[in-house]
């Protein structure tokens, strides 16, 4: 994705870096001011369409940007994008109700929900988030054009020999450990990447 977005890019995503393992995925989620004149997703794509170019949606990143976009275009409907530099800077127009709809992680979002500021009404991934199981995917909200996941991956450098990477996979450090035993997994990551580099 940041190839199409950042350009010039000072590395080859596809040749610079040697691929071991996926460490997580996770949806993005689209969270709303909880004074905004609507109050679900369906509710919202209602409303921007009797309000076209009212409404606008904060992002903060490229998955976030892409995910915003592919909504809008794929719901029909005119938002402006408001780009922030990270999450943090647009949490506080989010909760004032400067802005009404912003685009972020689950963990951003469920930091926000005590305080009773947000409400998160839809999740860009297939199937519902386990953390969130309560609130619909795009798909089931009517948009079923629009799924995205983020994720986290190990990389080494390029051309790593496939013995150090077979050590530094996920199942050699993390697949059978309990959750809480995680971080001893990124320790042996760190202790074999540092012996390659």
């Amino acid at each position: 994705m940041n190839r199409q977005m950042v350009n010039p890019l000072p590395f080859d995503p596809a040749t610079d870096f040697t691929p071991i393992g996926l460490m997580a995925r996770y949806p993005l989620v689209l969270m709303l001011n909880v004074d905004a004149p609507f109050k679900d997703l369906p509710g919202m794509i209602a409303y921007a369409r009797a309000h076209p170019g009212e409404l606008a949606q904060a992002t903060s990143d490229a998955q976030s940007s892409y995910t915003a976009n592919r909504f809008a275009q794929a719901a029909g409907l005119q938002l402006t994008e408001v780009p922030y530099r990270g999450s943090g800077a647009y949490l506080g127009d989010l909760t004032g109700g400067h802005l009404k709809l912003a685009w972020g992680s689950p963990a951003t979002a469920m930091g926000l929900l005590p305080g009773g500021k947000i409400r998160i009404i839809a999740v860009s991934s297939p199937q519902r988030s386990a953390t969130l199981p309560e609130v619909p995917t795009l798909r089931e909200a009517g948009v079923p054009e629009v799924e995205f996941d983020g994720w986290f991956g190990l990389f080494g450098p390029a051309k790593m020999p496939e013995s150090i990477t077979q050590q530094a996979s996920i199942p050699h450090s993390v697949k059978s450990a309990p959750r809480r035993r995680c971080r001893h997994g990124f320790g042996a990551w760190r202790s074999i990447l540092r012996r390659w580099t």
